[in-house]
């Protein structure tokens, strides 16, 4: 026999489920690696500390190489769109294209 959950449970249970789901599916909430990350970027020290602040306003920063070379474009741009809808800072233009680099830079390369 099936257990049937009241309505406030299986909304409870349901908000948990998107929340996880959610968060599997965003940048990786892994800080303590963004460290040895940095050891990974050589010459890039401007580029990995505009990541970190820029992306530190909402989320931790993504693992360098968790995005396919071609996603990461578009990727910043839905976060620069989610930043000006949340009336927060515009990330300037060439601070848009040097984190793009740098993320292209490290990024997994694309499968055709």
């Amino acid at each position: 026999m099936k257990t049937k959950f009241p309505p406030v449970i299986q909304s409870l249970y349901r908000m948990i489920f998107y929340m996880l789901a959610a968060g599997m599916m965003g940048c990786s909430h892994e800080q303590g690696n963004l460290t040895d990350q940095a050891a990974l970027v050589g010459g890039k020290q401007e580029s990995h500390e505009l990541l970190q602040t820029w992306c530190a306003d909402c989320h931790a920063p993504p693992q360098l190489n968790s995005h396919p070379l071609s996603e990461w474009p578009s990727i910043v741009m839905r976060m620069q769109n989610h930043r000006i809808v949340k009336g927060m800072t515009a990330i300037p233009e060439p601070e848009i294209d040097n984190i793009i680099s740098y993320l292209q830079t490290h990024a997994q390369m694309d499968q055709f």
